[in-house]
């Protein structure tokens, strides 16, 4: 009897839940680099892995956002628009180069409602952005983008929190900070851009800490994966942290509802500190372009600082 019980709660298990389907895959233009895109009906997830010389390089790893107002995806109604660009520009700023070629492929994902993916997929990386057709301005409550490397990886990153090893001036420092920090609700957020970039174990970073980007990922199979952002307008900047699953995923600082200039005597700086967070961490116009979130996929490390891959993607 407990048998028979067990093969039918298994049956009924296997029906309501399922595996993530397949939406697409799309490759570079060298077909070196692959994306394969899945959908979830159950978490209105998608999620997406990274190929590169037919070898998984980036496990199955969320993408979303969630917009106040906005339930969910519709993976019933999907259309697919797939694209290819090769042109050259020069940059307003001048830069490393003066002509830029800007050769990829791409394909938007139309969803039924109001909010559309695009992915981008370049012979040195892949990029992703959120594209809002809402009428209004809205409220965007969370974003998800995860970078799960296939293996074992060490991270070179930038914490926010100065850390200087071996001082135990700086460990009381900062544990002098978080202690602080209970009673600001700016705290970790406002910080200042000077931190030393340090390299660990994924697993040896604390779930507490907070990173900034660019950050980087070198597997032990010589796999480079260097996780930016660009095109960031009236938006947070993202923060990493680490995921549970030994990945990177965003984190990004609460919208400021009040600011404040706090009297501090003895101090020379008047600088405005947020004394009031939102549940959400941007309000914009509905109809517009959210951030890239970008992936830059090397096993030669020396292709990393002469790429332009930011750049191109900027507005």
């Amino acid at each position: 009897m407990s048998k028979r019980f067990l093969l039918l709660a298994c049956f009924f298990w296997s029906c309501q839940s399922s595996s993530p389907e397949k939406i697409l895959d799309i490759s570079s233009p060298d077909q070196l680099l692959k994306m394969e895109l899945f959908s979830d009906q159950n978490s209105q997830i998608i999620y997406y892995k990274l190929l590169k010389h037919d070898s998984v390089w980036v496990e199955f790893s969320a993408l979303g956002m969630e917009v106040e107002g906005f339930s969910s995806l519709d993976f019933n109604s999907i259309k697919l628009d797939f694209f290819e660009r090769d042109s050259l520009f020069s940059p307003l700023i001048p830069s490393k180069r003066s002509v830029f070629r800007d050769h990829f492929k791409g394909v938007k994902i139309d969803f039924e409602g109001g909010l559309d993916l695009e992915v981008r997929m370049y012979d040195e990386g892949a990029a992703f952005r959120w594209i809002g057709s809402f009428p209004d301005s809205v409220e965007i409550i969370n974003e998800t983008f995860e970078v799960k490397p296939k293996r074992e990886a060490h991270a070179f990153y930038a914490p926010y929190e100065q850390v200087i090893v071996g001082s135990v001036g700086s460990y009381l420092r900062r544990l002098g900070d978080r202690i602080k920090g209970f009673f600001d609700v700016s705290y970790p957020y406002e910080n200042h851009f000077e931190t030393q970039y340090q390299k660990a174990k994924l697993e040896e970073i604390s779930s507490r800490e907070l990173l900034y980007v660019p950050a980087l990922l070198k597997t032990d199979k010589n796999q480079h994966l260097l996780i930016a952002e660009s095109d960031v307008r009236d938006y947070p900047g993202m923060i990493l942290k680490v995921s549970g699953n030994h990945g990177l995923k965003a984190k990004f600082s609460p919208f400021p509802i009040k600011e404040t200039i706090p009297f501090e005597p003895g101090s020379y700086s008047r600088l405005k500190k947020v004394a009031e967070t939102g549940n959400f961490i941007a309000r914009t116009g509905g109809t517009r372009t959210f951030p890239w979130r970008v992936i830059l996929a090397t096993d030669q490390p020396s292709q990393i600082p002469s790429s332009d891959l930011v750049l191109k993607l900027a507005s």
